[in-house]
């Protein structure tokens, strides 16, 4: 009976022996996991706090035209250019500042006057927006988004000072399909472009003034 005791005493002694055992490891083991967490942290904030140089990750377009070409332009080159002379540009650069935008760490960011210079061109100009775009620098989604932003904050900014004499009175309207009438243009209110068709006629044809 006493062996017996003993043997259990014994196995139990054991049992006791492996809990610890596996307490021990246990304890161990999450400190382990609780310095590898620290030192992950830590390295996380290290990365945060240090520059990283980055690389491109978009084709950076190379052209000198705004920044050597247009500054040498003369007063009536500039607004053949861009339809407007040089003191409304800088107006528009002086009443637009709000799409103006700041560098990042990836790239310096376009200029506000060569970001409107881009819009005007295009608007004023018959020229493909990739034809612009490799005038300027740019891409050609750049150019077609500039023409948008630039326009709706022309449209914001400046609308209700240059803009308030439409829509036209009923007077105003009679006025203008007058004088359409009295140039042989009949019920016209507008003309959206023109062209000079030449013609050759037949001497019997031709209008010999007196």
């Amino acid at each position: 009976m006493s062996s017996q005791i003993l043997k259990v005493v014994s196995v139990i002694n054991k049992n006791n022996q492996r809990i610890q055992l596996l307490q021990r490891k246990k304890r161990l083991l999450k400190a382990l996991m609780t310095n590898l967490i620290r030192k992950q942290r830590n390295l996380c904030l290290l990365q945060e706090n240090k520059t990283v140089e980055r690389r491109v990750w978009t084709s950076v377009e190379n052209s000198s035209y705004w920044e050597n070409d247009v500054p040498n332009f003369c007063e009536k080159k500039f607004k053949n250019t861009f339809r407007v002379s040089r003191s409304t540009f800088d107006f528009l650069v002086d009443k637009l500042q709000n799409i103006a935008k700041m560098d990042t760490l990836l790239r310096p960011a376009i200029p506000l006057a060569k970001r409107i210079a881009i819009a005007l061109y295009a608007l004023g100009s018959s020229a493909e927006y990739r034809t612009i775009g490799s005038l300027f620098g740019v891409g050609r989604t750049t150019v077609g988004e500039l023409v948008l932003v630039v326009s709706q904050e022309i449209v914001v900014k400046l609308g209700s000072c240059f803009l308030n004499a439409y829509p036209p009175s009923h007077e105003k309207i009679e006025e203008i399909v007058s004088g359409f009438e009295q140039m042989g243009f009949p019920q016209c209110y507008g003309a959206v472009d023109g062209s000079h068709i030449e013609q050759s006629l037949h001497q019997n044809q031709r209008i010999v003034d007196a």
